[in-house]
């Protein structure tokens, strides 16, 4: 049951963030120094950027750590959608994943 929420976030997470990622790229086109600018437009827009970059730092180095403990199958998957899709995207879907890897452990024990 926790992993259908996890999962369910995740794609409720892509959804949103790509509701808003993909009429701008429709307008301005992959312009990735454009993306920029206006991510450093305001100080409010660079501290909302710098929080979800630091935030991921800290993700991938708790995935990998986690890794030593909880074997999760996939692992990498999520680390590779942060710069795809976003951190809300990846957490959950990592969380998905690690829930689904526990409740099979569990069943063999």
């Amino acid at each position: 049951m926790k992993k259908n929420i996890y999962l369910a976030l995740a794609i409720i997470n892509g959804i949103v963030l790509y509701a808003f990622f993909v009429p701008w790229s429709n307008v301005h086109g992959f312009d990735v120094a454009l993306m920029l600018q206006e991510i450093m437009a305001t100080s409010l827009s660079t501290a909302i950027f710098l929080d979800a970059i630091l935030v991921s730092v800290v993700f991938v180095i708790w995935v990998f750590l986690e890794q030593s403990r909880v074997k999760v199958p996939y692992f990498w998957i999520p680390i590779v959608t942060i710069p795809l899709v976003g951190i809300a995207f990846a957490f959950p879907l990592y969380l998905y994943l690690r829930e689904r890897c526990t409740e099979v452990a569990e069943k063999m024990e």
